[in-house]
Order: structure tokens, then C-alpha cells, then sequence
């Protein structure tokens, strides 16, 4: 019997929506799908890469430019 102010919610129901804190296993499966997705539409457009692409000095200078663009972002991020 549900108290003043309570509604009685069926069995295996929620009152969260999609997308509200703490996500579930709903909004991960639905994460890792367009990951998933997003994989697979570059793989069709740009196709194979070369894996000397990655080697030295680029694979340096890209994880360089990665941090610094991390720390910017953190710099300039959203205030709690």
C-alpha cells in the first residue's frame, strides 16, 4: 500500500528516464552500439590504414597534441 505522496509503480519499473544519473546498463548498451557504429562507418569510408602511420615520431607528436588538448579542454571546462 503505497503512503501519501508515493505512487505504486509496477514490478520491474522505474520512475528514471533515459539519459538521467546514474546510467544503467540501458544507456551503456546504447554507448558502446555507436561506438560500435562509428567503427564501422570508418572503416567503410576511409578503409585500410598503415600501421607505420603510428610509428615514431608521429605517434610522439599526436600524444603530445592529445595531452595538451585535454588540458585545454579542463582549463576551459564546464564549472560545477
Amino acid at each position: 500500500m503505497a503512503g501519501k505522496g508515493q505512487s505504486q509503480q509496477p514490478a520491474g519499473q522505474s520512475e528514471m528516464k533515459i539519459w538521467e544519473q546514474p546510467w544503467g546498463y540501458r544507456e551503456g548498451f546504447i554507448v558502446a552500439a555507436g561506438i560500435v557504429f562509428s567503427g564501422l562507418l570508418l572503416q567503410l569510408t576511409v578503409g585500410n590504414i598503415q600501421p607505420s602511420l603510428f610509428a615514431s615520431p608521429l605517434n610522439g607528436i599526436f600524444g603530445v597534441l592529445f595531452v595538451a588538448g585535454v588540458f585545454f579542454a579542463g582549463l576551459g571546462g564546464v564549472k560545477m
